[in-house]
């Protein structure tokens, strides 16, 4: 448990810088793509790195489930397998995937830049 406040304290700053940041249009956890784009450089990739790291606490949770006896769903399995495919990234490349998703598709600049944020790490990870 201890390994995992590091990383639960910085998802927490990474957030809160986001939250706090003065060139959001809308909270953090409602920026478009558009919105999201907007944002300096760093401030996009701290985004990217709180939803990455989100992903790994969430699941934290579905391992705990898994020891207590309650094996993962379809859809369960398929967040861990995305989580894991990610958490396994390098931060730096997991925005890469990012940035260059949002680049080669404008015509998604006005979805959830959360949502976004998953098909691009999910198409990666289907790759291999």
């Amino acid at each position: 448990m201890t390994q995992r406040w590091p990383r639960i304290r910085f998802t927490l700053f990474c957030f809160l810088v986001v939250a706090t940041s003065p060139t959001i249009s809308a909270p953090a956890y409602a920026i478009d793509g558009n919105d999201w784009l907007k944002l300096s450089e760093q401030t996009r990739g701290l985004y990217v790195i709180g939803v990455v790291d989100t992903w790994g606490n969430i699941k934290a949770l579905f391992d705990e489930r898994k020891d207590q006896g309650s094996p993962p769903n379809a859809t369960d399995s398929l967040f861990i397998k995305v989580a894991d495919c990610a958490s396994g990234k390098p931060y730096s490349q997991n925005i890469a995937i990012v940035e260059k998703y949002m680049k080669d598709n404008p015509e998604r600049w006005q979805y959830a830049m959360a949502s976004a944020i998953w098909i691009a790490i999910f198409r990666t990870c289907e790759q291999k």
